[in-house]
C-alpha cells in the first residue's frame, strides 16, 4: 500500500475507533465515578466535545505524519541519487 493511502486509512480508522471506544468506555467510567462527579458528567456534551476535538486533531496529525514521511523519503531518494553519482 502506498504511503498516502496507508496514512489515510490509519487516520480514518482512528477517527472511527476513538468515538466508538468513548461511547463504550464512558458509561463504565460513569458508574465508577463518585456521586459528586456523576452530577457533572454529561455524556452527550462530553462526546460532542471529544468528537469535535478529534475532527480537528486527528486529521492534522495524519497530514503531519504523511508530510514527515514524505520528506524523509525524499531525503533518502536524494541520498541514493548522490550515492550513484
Amino acid at each position: 500500500m502506498k504511503t498516502k493511502g496507508y496514512y489515510f486509512f490509519r487516520t480514518l480508522c482512528v477517527m472511527v475507533f476513538l468515538p466508538l471506544a468513548f461511547i463504550v468506555i464512558y458509561p463504565f467510567l460513569y458508574v465508577v465515578l463518585p456521586e459528586t462527579a456523576e452530577r457533572l458528567a454529561d455524556l452527550p456534551r462530553d462526546l460532542a466535545l471529544f468528537v469535535l476535538g478529534e475532527a480537528v486533531i486527528v486529521p492534522l496529525c495524519g497530514v503531519w505524519f504523511y508530510f514527515r514521511v514524505r520528506r524523509n523519503l525524499s531525503k533518502q531518494g536524494v541520498q541514493a541519487a548522490c550515492d550513484v553519482l
